[in-house]
Order: C-alpha cells, then sequence, then structure tokens
C-alpha cells in the first residue's frame, strides 16, 4: 500500500487538481499487493463479526458495565474524571473487587480441580461444607 497523490480530474480536461484538492492524499494498492489488501479487508471483517459483536462478549460488556456501576457508587456510577484519581483503578483493582464480589462455587469448579486428585485434596480445607469436588480416581 501507498500514499498516493490526488489523480488528475478527467472533467477538468486531465489537469492535476490544485490548491485545497491536491493537499488531499489517497491510500492506493499497487498490483503486487492486492491480495494483502484483500486479506486485512476480509480479517477485519471477521474480527468485527466474530470477536467484537459475538454474544457472548456482548453479555460480558453488560456485566461488566453493571458490576462497574455498583463497585464505584462513590463516584456517581462512573470512574474519576481527573486523572490522579482515574490512575488508582487497574484493571488488578477491578478483578480483585469481581473476585470478592463473587462467592466460590465448588460445584462449577475449574477442570484442573475435577481431574486432580492432590489439586482437590488441597482445597478440601477452602470449599463450603456440603460442596464437593469430583475428580478422577487413579489418576
Amino acid at each position: 500500500m501507498r500514499i498516493l497523490p490526488p489523480a488528475p480530474d478527467p472533467a477538468g480536461g486531465g489537469q492535476a487538481p490544485t490548491g485545497e484538492e491536491a493537499a488531499r492524499s489517497t491510500l492506493g494498492v499497487v498490483r503486487g499487493g492486492l491480495e494483502s489488501a484483500e486479506g486485512s479487508l476480509i480479517a477485519r471483517y471477521f474480527m468485527f463479526s466474530q470477536v467484537y459483536f459475538h454474544p457472548t462478549r456482548i453479555i460480558y460488556d453488560t456485566h461488566l458495565k453493571d458490576f462497574l456501576q455498583l463497585w464505584l457508587v462513590d463516584h456517581g456510577g462512573r470512574f474519576p474524571a481527573d486523572p490522579e484519581g482515574h490512575l488508582q483503578y487497574t484493571d488488578n483493582e477491578v478483578m480483585a473487587a469481581i473476585g470478592a464480589a463473587a462467592p466460590p462455587r465448588w460445584g462449577q469448579c475449574k477442570p484442573s480441580l475435577r481431574t486432580n486428585p492432590a489439586l482437590a485434596r488441597q482445597a478440601e480445607g477452602r470449599r463450603p461444607t456440603g460442596a464437593r469436588v469430583g475428580y478422577k480416581t487413579g489418576t
């Protein structure tokens, strides 16, 4: 891809544009780069359709927005507008708050706890009474 100067205007007698029209640049693709440009457009399409607009990601965004509004009640449900206050909140603080707000659900534990007896025994001391950690025996 290259930045090209504006093409001559056929309506103007084939003359190159002047003034403000001449200052505009155009993105052009040379013949050898056509496949690369097409690939970039297809990749962009798939990123939007399969990642950015995926229903699961959209619902995660909705849940995160709802959680943040409740968690940031001290600031009117929003992050602080001043830079110093805003920089006090990082992804780590948000993830720790989400973890603290969600009670552990041992019935829906990670596969490693279900398949690894050593991890399951280690977790037994931390699980709620009556909860079971399932794992394969003899592995």
